[in-house]
């Protein structure tokens, strides 16, 4: 029994000091603070951006763009937008978008589908989420050139809240560990590019 101890103890410590390792190792990837951006505007006008942006993606909803191209996406589709970062001119922004469908949707009639006891007993109630992110920029007095980057998204969140979390490591931590990328909440993100929405402005020099 002392030896089973023994060796359970040492496995613990091991989980431990390698979750400890992993935590340290995913934290470096933060953006470092002399290049965090914090380019802020009022409440006002974030709350006029976020409901102009987010007409915008109702619009590319109903056209059936960007990352709105799969049939689930429909007039029930709701959209919220988590977060939004400005380059210093204010008129460039990054912003996380949180998608809400029924998850009536993505099951497949069962006049269509095999005999499958996982499925036809699946829950079809609630919502699941998905999460984005996309750039935009200030033309004319308003927000247009909306594009989706496709690097990084979430998929079939139970809750709005773990879908807030995930996306938002995905794009403040996550993508800076691709090789040539940049957090969004990185200065750098906007200062290396010269044609906004192209996949290079993303990239670190090499």
């Amino acid at each position: 029994m002392s030896n089973f101890i023994q060796i359970s103890t040492i496995l613990a410590l091991a989980l431990v000091a390698w979750l400890c390792l992993r935590n340290c190792a995913w934290r470096n990837y933060k953006t470092p603070e002399e290049y965090r951006a914090n380019y802020k505007v009022s409440p006002v006008k974030y709350c006029e951006d976020k409901a102009a942006l987010t007409d915008k993606l109702y619009q590319l909803i109903r056209e059936k763009a960007e990352a709105f191209y799969t049939k689930q996406h429909d007039s029930l589709t709701k959209v919220y937008i988590d977060t939004i970062l400005y380059n210093s001119e204010r008129d460039k922004v990054a912003f996380l978008v949180l998608v809400e469908n029924s998850k009536s949707k993505i099951i497949i009639p069962q006049n269509e589908i095999k005999y499958d006891s996982s499925r036809i007993h699946y829950d079809t109630s609630g919502f699941y989420y998905d999460g984005h992110c996309f750039t935009a920029k200030y033309i004319n007095n308003s927000w247009d050139n909306v594009k989706w980057i496709m690097l990084l998204n979430i998929i079939d969140y139970p809750n709005i809240e773990e879908a807030s979390i995930a996306i938002r490591n995905q794009y403040f931590i996550e993508i800076s560990e691709i090789k040539g990328y940049y957090n969004i909440d990185d200065i750098r993100f906007w200062e290396k590019t010269g044609k906004l929405n192209q996949p290079t402005i993303y990239q670190k020099p090499e």
